[in-house]
């Protein structure tokens, strides 16, 4: 498809920006939602391009800082580039770095994630990752939560450091990293218990059993029969009223929907008008002068433009309708009428009512 010229671009902003609703009391203008909702045909594919963009400098601000041995601060950018932008040479990069960091557990898993995804797509690293994987195995600190036998899993929530853990692994010695956490354990009606513990890197398994929590006091006190002074009664509240109830929102949308057709219908028979002028200079998509292509290519720049229009009049007219029938308030017989009225001007889209 041929882009749309800068010309054309310019004529069909000025007549986007010359759309306007006018409300009593305020004036709302719509035409930014016109350009918005066109322009985001093509948002998909910029944001593809940004992130790969924003992956690419992560990942090489991540290798100068490794060269510069900040290595915590070199796997931030590792992950930065990998959520961006996943890769399977960025997972390796990262693993590395974790292991440099101190961080085998992480490593381990990286390692492993990194292995599975070679293996599905018959990349040679495979054999790579599972080495260091296997490698970093016997060096692995665990940690081990264990929990009331008696304890409901359904009643009882545990976390590590506010992360919390599944019940499927109570009990389990799971890889971690060295270092300092803190163990959580709540349930309704008991006391809440929390500890904290150390994991040393030695590949050893650091052991934690989480007691029988405490029946909370404080939540007993209401099924003991004690009753409790009854909460003030809430003050009245007055609604203010609505100024009709007037469904402002399936206004606007149906005045972008009508602005959009009239877009698209104007510049469709611009288009039509530029194909027919170009045709003495053509043999069908064939153009043997200058004038011809120029007219050609403006036929074509217009069309784009009526396509865009029509697409967002149509999406307008749309949501306009459904807005219309779904917000709009019923009335009683004695109640004042609502009457809009959506009349296209030259340059103007005016939206009125009448009571």
């Amino acid at each position: 498809m041929t882009p749309v010229s800068a010309r054309q671009n310019l004529l069909a902003l000025s007549m986007f920006e010359q759309i306007q609703v006018e409300i009593p009391g305020a004036r709302r203008w719509v035409g930014g939602a016109l350009v918005a909702m066109a322009l985001h045909l093509g948002a998909g594919a910029a944001s593809a391009q940004d992130k790969t963009g924003a992956a690419i400098l992560a990942y090489d601000q991540a290798e100068k800082l490794m060269s510069e041995g900040k290595v915590g601060e070199a796997c931030t950018k590792y992950e930065e580039s990998q959520r961006l932008d996943a890769q399977l040479g960025t997972l390796l990069h990262l693993a590395d770095c974790l292991e440099k960091n101190g961080k085998p557990a992480s490593a381990w898993a990286r390692f492993r994630e990194a292995a599975e995804l070679a293996e599905k797509r018959g990349d040679p690293r495979q054999g790579l990752a599972s080495g260091h994987a296997r490698a970093l195995e016997p060096k692995l600190s665990k940690l081990q939560i264990d929990v009331p036998a008696g304890m409901e899993p359904a009643a009882l929530h545990v976390e590590r450091d506010k992360v919390a853990i599944e019940s499927s692994l109570w009990g389990v010695a799971v890889p971690t990293d060295p270092g300092s956490y803190v163990i959580t354990a709540s349930a309704p009606g008991r006391r809440p218990w929390s500890s904290r513990v150390e994991v040393r890197a030695d590949g050893s398994t650091t052991a934690v059993r989480i007691p029988e929590l405490e029946n909370d006091t404080g939540a007993s006190t209401a099924a003991s029969g004690v009753s409790s002074p009854a909460p003030a009664a809430p003050e009245p509240v007055t609604a203010e009223p609505s100024g009709g109830g007037v469904p402002w929102l399936a206004v606007g949308a149906l005045a972008v929907g009508v602005g959009g057709v009239a877009v698209g219908t104007i510049f469709g028979l611009q288009s039509q008008s530029r194909r027919d002028e170009s045709e003495p200079y053509c043999d069908g998509n064939t153009c043997w002068d200058q004038r011809g292509k120029t007219l050609r290519d403006d036929a074509i720049s217009a069309g784009n433009i009526s396509t865009i229009g029509f697409v967002v009049g149509g999406v307008g007219l749309a949501a306009g309708t459904v807005l219309w029938f779904t917000s709009r308030p019923s009335t009683s017989s004695n109640s004042a009428g609502f009457s809009p009225r959506i009349g296209l001007g030259p340059g103007m889209l005016r939206a009125e009512q009448s009571w």
